[in-house]
């Protein structure tokens, strides 16, 4: 049988103060890179005033995906919006992430990667450490 706990807010002792920097923001891999993810709810989807359709598995995980093209991190009002946030994390990640050559000397992407993270637009959008 279930236990039922009720806190008192009042009684709780403080344990530690959190750093303000872990206001944290996570971005998919691919929103930065490009590529294939989830398909995307419909305006009307999202409204509620058409319903969404069931996964159609006959064409595997690939009737599930759709593409998309990276997002433009030299675009003004991004950067003007991400300044914005002030002082955070901004974490960027997914199992895309996996897949996902790190390009911060320029050289180049090698064969096996499905993904190419460039370090110079990003400097433009985060400050990186």
């Amino acid at each position: 049988m279930a236990e039922h706990i009720i806190l008192n807010p009042e009684k709780l002792s403080f344990l530690h103060e959190v750093n303000p920097m872990l206001i944290s923001y996570n971005v998919e891999m691919t929103e930065v890179t490009g590529g294939t993810f989830w398909k995307a709810y419909t305006d009307a989807q999202i409204d509620g005033t058409e319903q969404v359709p069931p996964p159609d598995f006959s064409k595997g995980i690939a009737g599930m995906h759709q593409w998309y093209d990276p997002i433009d991190t030299t675009n003004p009002l991004l950067i003007k919006l991400a300044k914005e946030l002030g002082s955070c994390w901004v974490r960027v990640s997914g199992t895309w992430a996996t897949r996902t050559y790190y390009d911060f000397d320029g050289k180049g992407m090698p064969e096996g990667y499905f993904n190419h993270l460039k370090k110079a637009p990003m400097d433009k959008l985060f400050k990186l450490y």
